[in-house]
């Protein structure tokens, strides 16, 4: 399995036109016969557009390769809700303690 790995693309801030690059990224991912491609966070300072390029990247990719992402802070500085970022499926893995995980979490 082939595994594209990209983070920091901070697509708005670089002022890069998705229209553009959307082709370009779907060319390079399958002409590197890439199975799985994965951005590690910082796409939009928007959680709803991040979702949105992903989605709309999966699309122009079709079955050539999946695409996941992983949002970063700067992903989840809007359009998203802490309850929906955490919801009570998600567990805290910590090194340290148990009460670690209780403390990073608001009541």
């Amino acid at each position: 399995m082939r595994i594209a790995i990209s983070v920091d693309d901070h697509l708005d801030i670089n002022k890069v036109d998705e229209s553009e690059l959307i082709p370009r990224q779907v060319e390079l991912l399958v002409k590197q016969g890439v199975d799985l491609y994965l951005n590690a966070g910082d796409t939009y300072n928007d959680f709803g557009k991040t979702l949105a390029y992903f989605r709309r990247l999966q699309e122009a990719l079709g079955t050539a390769a999946q695409v996941r992402f992983i949002a970063g802070n700067h992903d989840l500085v809007n359009g998203i809700s802490y309850k929906r970022r955490n919801p009570p499926s998600i567990r805290c893995i910590s090194m340290k303690s148990r009460s670690a995980c209780r403390a990073a979490r608001p009541s």
